[in-house]
């Protein structure tokens, strides 16, 4: 499945392994479901990567928030709904 329009630049599973995060020079984050490739369409409004190399982010320990560069600064999201 494709969800992003530009490169992507990062990628970040959550901890349980069942959940993985794409992040994209289209200005994009996107979770997918592992067993199925699903794109589970969650919107996470604010995020300003438009890097065409990579970038960084990270998940919580228990899965619950991801850290996501936005320029000078730090997002933080819940996975599981934006």
């Amino acid at each position: 499945p494709r969800a992003h329009t530009g490169p992507v630049s990062a990628l970040e599973f959550v901890p349980d392994g069942t959940m993985l995060l794409s992040s994209g020079g289209d200005r994009r984050l996107r979770l997918w479901r592992v067993a199925d490739g699903a794109n589970t369409l969650v919107n996470y409004a604010g995020v300003r990567n438009s890097a065409t190399h990579g970038t960084r982010m990270a998940v919580s320990a228990d899965g619950a928030l991801v850290y996501h560069a936005n320029g000078a600064s730090i997002g933080v999201y819940d996975v599981r709904s934006g």
